[in-house]
């Protein structure tokens, strides 16, 4: 049966496989026997049908949320930790080499980034993201998951901005849960409408091993292609695909190989 992914859970999964630069990208259409097996390309495109395409791209505003807000985000924007294969938070060291906890009173958290980190525009991924974000959060209500944040009494730089000390005001023992999905303050802290309307029409910079290539209301597609300029493993795939159709239309493109995953809306 071809793949139909249910959850976000699983769609994570989907693009954990693919950050990691997995070859075995699941595909739908089914390989007709041969009598004499050739290899097969490597795929070089993912087409993943979704019923909407939402109203944004920020994956930190309520309005904007959905799970293609979330699989784009997962795939373009760097965090300091992910989910792992267990459910555990891990580090990412693609974007920072260690994160500790070096002080209990205050509670202060020490991130030390990767140097090589930087976005696409070769800014490098460094403080200004993290008070960037630590600011708009910590300001806004129609955001998700803002109560860490607001425990945050100082954000530091050091290192040239390859180093940030975050100092609480209480013990927040979630503390690895902040800083995921860091925004391109460089692109968006002086853009008019820079929280709420910079991210409507895509994401202006990739700290990820994807870009956001094109986003098209009008046919329903947002194309990602793969960020060359990121410095980690690079993508399996040349572009992935996020295609809004109907019902109907995921049926007939699943049982004729147009659509290789499906994502419905809801969990």
């Amino acid at each position: 049966m071809a793949p139909v992914i249910h959850t976000r859970a699983a769609l994570l999964g989907l693009l954990v496989a693919l950050l990691a630069g997995c070859t075995q990208v699941p595909l739908v259409r089914p390989v007709a026997e041969s009598p004499a097996p050739t290899a097969e390309p490597e795929p070089t495109e993912l087409v993943v049908g979704v019923e909407d395409l939402g109203v944004g791209f920020n994956p930190h505003l309520l309005a904007h949320s959905s799970p293609l807000a979330t699989a784009v985000a997962t795939l373009v924007l760097p965090s300091v930790f992910r989910p792992s294969v267990d459910g555990t938070l891990a580090l990412d060291t693609t974007i920072a080499t260690s994160a500790e906890v070096v002080s209990r009173e205050p509670f202060t958290v020490s991130y030390e980034l990767n140097l090589e980190a930087s976005w696409s525009t070769n800014t490098p991924i460094a403080a200004e993201d993290f008070v960037y974000l630590w600011e708009q959060l910590r300001a806004d209500p129609g955001v998700a998951d803002a109560a860490g944040y607001r425990l945050i009494t100082e954000v530091r730089s050091r290192a040239g901005g390859k180093a940030v000390d975050v100092v609480f005001a209480e013990p927040y023992p979630a503390w690895r849960t902040l800083f995921a999905d860091l925004l391109p303050a460089h692109l968006l802290k002086d853009a008019p409408g820079s929280w709420t309307g910079a991210l409507t029409g895509g994401v202006p910079a990739s700290g990820g091993p994807f870009r956001v290539n094109s986003v098209d209301a009008g046919t329903g597609d947002v194309v990602l292609a793969r960020n060359d300029l990121y410095w980690d493993t690079p993508a399996v795939l040349d572009t992935l695909v996020f295609r809004r159709l109907d019902d109907s239309a995921v049926a007939t493109g699943l049982a004729v190989g147009d659509v290789d995953v499906a994502l419905p809306e809801a969990d």
